[in-house]
This record gives C-alpha cells, structure tokens and sequence, in this order.
C-alpha cells in the first residue's frame, strides 16, 4: 500500500494537496447525415494522472523514492469520517509514483510526488474508484 490517509489520525496532514487529471481525449465521430454533422462524442483514450503532496515520513514509514526507484505500484487510499452524508472517499487501487521531490510548505517539510493510476482487474478494471455517502 502506498498510502492511506484516515482523516481521524495524523497519518495525513488536513492540508494535503491533491490533484487529479483524467487525462480524456475526446473524439467527437463525424457523421453526414446528422444536422450538426456528428453522430456521438467518444472517449478513445485516457490517462489517469496527479499530484500529491504529503508530509514528509520516515523512509521506514514511506519510502517515496525506493517505491519509485523499485516501480513500484500500490494503493492510494483517502478515506474521510464523519456522518452520512458530508463524506467522500477515494480509492486507486493501482497507482505507480514517479518525480519525487522534496519541498517546503509553510514551515513543514513535504514529499510532493506524480503518479500514474492504472487499471487494475481485481478492481473491475478501473483506474480509480470515488464513493460519495
């Protein structure tokens, strides 16, 4: 597992930053006959990536640059508490890290990194899952 962030302990700072691009490229397919010349619009490929920025651990607790040294791949598990209602949960049952860095964000030290989500067949084959309750 690469990281899971429980909302209710410090194993992740509430001011983590983090980002998401879906990475879809979209097609639209022509068509004559239609009036606005289109039949449907199609997503033909993707790739699911972001950022995320954690305080720095431990390399015995996270070990960012070996996970990436290794290509490595894990979960990235964000998991929020509190009633019904106001929570959502995010869930990338494959991702692979790469461009580490280390980075300064008021005062505390960061391990801002990329990663990759990846399809994963024990997941239905879905690069990243969000449950909103």
């Amino acid at each position: 597992e690469i990281l899971t962030c429980d909302w209710s302990s410090d194993a992740c700072s509430s001011d983590l930053t983090f980002e998401m691009d879906l990475g879809n490229d979209v097609q639209i397919r022509p068509n004559a006959n239609s009036a606005n010349g289109a039949l449907t619009a199609q997503i033909v490929n993707r790739r699911v990536t972001g950022t995320l920025d954690v305080e720095l651990e431990k390399l015995a607790t996270f070990d960012t640059f070996g996970d990436i040294i290794a290509n490595n791949t894990g979960i990235i598990a964000m998991s929020p508490v509190g009633a019904a209602g106001n929570q959502v949960d995010l869930n990338i049952p494959k991702a692979r890290l790469y461009e580490p860095d280390v980075a300064d964000r008021n005062g505390i030290v960061t391990a801002p990194f990329s990663y990759e989500a990846l399809r994963s067949a024990a997941a239905g084959n879905d690069e990243f899952s969000l449950v909103i309750t």
